[in-house]
């Protein structure tokens, strides 16, 4: 049995293709070490906000930046709208569509979900472990190592098809 910072130093020092949907608690400082694996706060810090203070509270708004964060990086989840959803019935849409992907790349098929907790920040630990799970199955989805799995520039051949249809 481990002490909590002792489990929170093998969190930090384990690579996030080897976290298992099980793996995600929750917890704080695991849910800052899955995230910064993909670079999620290089963008959002403020000055004198900390990703702690951000995940000690995830609001809806952090949630939806950490999306489109990961989403930026990695492509996953697909399909998710960057905007900023409105009204209330848009949010909880919102995160239903990235529960869904998430569950769906996991296999976490008729595991407990509220959109709702999410949306009222009522489940703080919840929220932060579905930004566990978004995380991993990013990493899973692309199939690639965390170092890997941030997306490159697109090269000369990967655009010329997007470039054709855009016409």
């Amino acid at each position: 049995a481990g002490s909590p910072a002792a489990a929170a130093a093998a969190a930090e020092t384990r690579a996030l293709h080897e976290w298992l949907p099980a793996d995600a608690d929750g917890d704080l400082v695991a849910t800052k070490t899955t995230l910064a694996h993909l670079r999620v706060f290089d963008s959002m810090l403020v000055t004198g906000v900390t990703p702690e203070q951000l995940l000690s509270r995830p609001t809806v708004k952090f949630v939806h930046r950490t999306v489109v964060a990961i989403k930026h990086a990695t492509g996953f989840p697909q399909g998710v709208l960057e905007d900023w959803p409105e009204p209330a019935e848009a949010k909880i849409d919102f995160i239903n569509r990235v529960w869904e992907c998430v569950a769906s790349t996991l296999g976490l098929a008729g595991v407990e979900f509220d959109a709702g907790d999410v949306l009222r920040c009522t489940n703080r630990q919840r929220t932060r472990r579905l930004l566990q799970l978004l995380a991993i199955a990013a990493v899973k989805e692309r199939g690639l190592q965390p170092e890997r799995a941030l997306m490159l520039p697109p090269t000369t051949a990967s655009a010329a098809p997007s470039d054709v249809s855009a016409r």
